[in-house]
């Protein structure tokens, strides 16, 4: 049984590839005489990149350029389609002898934010003609459907004959309202990590630095998605209480990124307000991010305390 996960392996946010990763190091566990592939669901990887043609490349720059998620949608949409050939015959060389598809979770269904949604469509219709099963793992859902044409799509691509499973890690009941398949609500792959490494070995363990902090930094505009009407400033006023705080305690605490540059800018602009000049770790590769969580004895986010008071 040959089964492919979906992820986005080449973005330079490592969580996206971390939920992938230890997806595959789970299945490959309990299932050992099964065959797991993880691809990009982008087609990025050196080693099975999609050849595309020079206008997509220009439209792919101008988009890794812009600061505006929907324009930068609209510029991959646009490279999509120019490509649409070469991707297609792409998906279906890696599906060909494929049982099942698996996309592994992370923000794969945030039309807005990532649009992926063109890309799913795709692989679901080559999965329609060739009889290849659909899961849908630990997906992320802001728990809004817009009458948009990502949205419209999606909701066909869910609603898949082919789709036989579908978890989800926030906003249960509302994708309900848009799958005809039972969904349920389960952690995030990446919640694995520390088991997942250990086994490898590729991340050397690590003695807890003393009493310290890790404060995982979130680019503002990440919180717009859900809709809860805060401000960047509100925000940033969130970042300078909690650094306050442990200030206050005299907690040691560091900034920590998960690779994304905005969020990085984020933290320098955090830095500048409170007039300090704060470590900010910024990993390179998915063991360097390892190794950073590894320092602290507690380690979060924001973004994650809002999601859990909605």
């Amino acid at each position: 049984m040959k089964t492919v996960l979906f992820g986005l392996k080449m973005d330079t946010n490592l969580g996206d590839y971390l939920i992938g990763y230890n997806l595959q190091k789970i299945l490959s566990d309990r299932f050992p005489d099964d065959v797991f592939a993880y691809e990009d669901l982008k087609g990025r990887e050196n080693d099975s990149k999609i050849k595309t043609n020079f206008i997509a490349c220009v439209l792919i720059k101008l988009s890794s350029m812009l600061k505006s998620s929907s324009l930068c949608n609209v510029l991959e949409k646009a490279a999509f389609y120019q490509n649409n050939r070469r991707i297609k015959r792409f998906y279906k060389n890696i599906l060909k002898d494929a049982n099942t598809v698996v996309f592994a979770g992370g923000g794969l269904i945030e039309c807005e934010h990532y649009g992926c949604h063109q890309y799913i469509h795709l692989i679901t219709k080559i999965c329609e003609q060739q009889g290849i099963n659909i899961i849908y793992n630990a997906v992320g859902f802001n728990g809004e459907y817009k009458d948009t044409n990502g949205y419209r799509v999606l909701k066909e691509c869910l609603n898949s004959k082919f789709v036989k499973a579908v978890s989800v890690r926030e906003n249960i009941e509302e994708l309900r309202k848009y799958t005809n398949c039972s969904a349920t609500l389960v952690c995030d792959p990446a919640c694995y990590c520390s088991r997942t490494y250990d086994e490898s070995g590729d991340v050397e363990p690590r003695k807890k630095e003393g009493r310290k902090v890790g404060i995982g930094l979130i680019r503002p505009d990440i919180f717009q998605e859900f809709d809860l009407n805060l401000s960047a400033e509100d925000i940033e006023d969130v970042y300078i209480s909690i650094v306050k705080k442990l200030e206050e305690n005299n907690i040691d605490f560091e900034f920590f990124t998960n690779g994304v540059e905005a969020d990085l800018k984020f933290g320098e602009k955090i830095n500048r307000v409170l007039k300090t000049d704060y470590c900010i770790r910024v990993p390179q590769y998915d063991v360097d991010f390892m190794d950073i969580i590894q320092r602290y004895n507690v380690a979060g986010n924001v973004y994650q305390q809002f999601l859990n008071s909605i």
